[in-house]
């Protein structure tokens, strides 16, 4: 786990086997990360508000760019989800297949 720069107000990681959570620039306020085998979760530049990530098999979540309010994954084998640029309010994968909102 690297959390870097300043304004970090709660980063959780529970289960087994989390590989690397990298949080980094200002103001991210929550990331919570459950289950088992999470590869790699990323959130990046500032005001990622919420990115919760559970259950199993979840490979990556990249939150790149500034106004990111929430990334929900939920359910097995996600393989990757990358949200980047401005004013993203929320994105939710969730059951076996993919079910995305924006």
């Amino acid at each position: 786990m690297a959390v870097s720069r300043h304004s970090v107000d709660h980063v959780a990681v529970s289960g087994h086997s989390v590989d690397s959570v990298a949080v980094s620039e200002p103001s991210t306020d929550r990331v919570v990360v459950s289950g088992h085998s999470v590869d790699h979760v990323a959130v990046s530049r500032h005001s990622a508000d919420h990115v919760p990530v559970s259950g199993a098999s979840v490979d990556r979540v990249a939150v790149i760019g500034h106004s990111a309010d929430c990334v929900a994954m939920s359910e097995p084998s996600e393989d990757h989800v990358a949200v980047s640029g401005p004013s993203v309010d929320c994105v939710a994968v969730s059951g076996p297949m993919w079910t995305v909102w924006l």
